[in-house]
């Protein structure tokens, strides 16, 4: 069985089984899904009919238990059920949230991502670039508690609300800024933490960490509003910005290492051996100029003290 026929085949089941089981009418489009950090699949968007909102069945996956001697039956049930649970949960996610930017407002969040890394996904959602190859986007918290995740937003869905792209990241920033806040702690500090008495003791206070309260997608942090300059006067001036993940980032003080080059290889080689290529933020080095206040690449910033 080829994939175009596998998808056309299991599209009409599932519909047809969930119908039957649930006695609603149900939508499902196979489309192209460009989820952020790279993940691209194609996908069955199933919702109910009239519904703003879809869940997502992957058919590459269902495509390789197929090719993998999986059987076609257990595959069409294992889809059903996994939408079907999905599609139940979504009554969690208020209507006013739909049509209300106060509403949902609240609610908002910030990743900070790789422009170049995203650029499928990217086509379709309001960013805002804050530093080369370095953007902003704004996720939504699903408001039950039973749901611990975030949807992003899209263009569509702020063009419905009258918001312009502005308007939301700075909202976003603002609102993240004040639920989930700045973690700044040295790099020594936090590895005794997270190791107990198994990490040597260490006065060293040149390479810090930078997240927010949850370290889940953390690095944006260091774009809060003032967050920048708080750290110049932690780290007492100049610094550099480590991209380790899309959850925190390194910094260090200029002046700490000879050739900004070797800080740009650990990151290199830490995100090619250690980093989950999902997690992964930037192989660029960035540089804060306490002067102009500017965050920018290592190598612009070296770049223009030559010229």
């Amino acid at each position: 069985m080829t994939f175009e026929k596998f998808a056309t085949r299991i599209r009409s089941d599932i519909l047809r089984i969930m119908e039957e089981k649930e006695g609603n009418t149900f939508t499902a489009n196979v489309s192209k899904v460009n989820k952020l950090q790279g993940q691209t699949y194609t996908g069955l968007l199933v919702g109910n009919e009239g519904s703003a909102f879809s869940c997502v069945y992957d058919l590459d996956k269902g495509f390789r238990m197929l090719e993998n001697g999986v059987d076609y039956e257990q595959i069409v049930d294992k889809a059903v059920h996994e939408l079907t649970t999905s599609l139940k949960d979504f009554p969690a996610v208020p209507v006013d949230m739909l049509d209300n930017y106060d509403a949902l407002k609240e609610h908002l969040t910030v990743q900070l991502i790789s422009k170049s890394n995203n650029e499928d996904a990217l086509s379709g959602v309001p960013y805002t670039e804050v530093a080369e190859d370095l953007v902003l986007v704004a996720r939504a918290k699903y408001p039950a508690e039973e749901l611990n995740g975030t949807f992003l937003i899209n263009s569509s869905y702020i063009s419905n609300l009258g918001v312009d792209p502005q308007t939301l990241i700075r909202d976003a920033l603002e609102n993240t800024k004040e639920q989930n806040p700045l973690k700044l702690k040295p790099l020594c500090q936090m590895m005794r933490e997270e190791f107990d008495s198994g990490f040597p003791q260490s006065d060293d206070s040149d390479i810090w960490v930078a997240s927010n309260t949850d370290m889940i997608m953390g690095a944006s942090a260091i774009f809060y509003p003032g967050a920048k300059e708080r750290v110049s006067e932690v780290m007492g001036g100049n610094y550099y910005i480590i991209p380790s993940s899309i959850h925190e980032v390194l910094l260090c003080r200029e002046g700490v290492v000879q050739d900004w080059k070797d800080l740009e290889m650990i990151l290199n080689d830490v995100n090619d051996s250690v980093v989950n290529d999902c997690d992964i933020l930037s192989k660029k080095l960035y540089h804060y100029d306490s002067e102009s206040g500017l965050i920018e690449t290592a190598e612009t910033y070296e770049l223009k003290k030559i010229a």
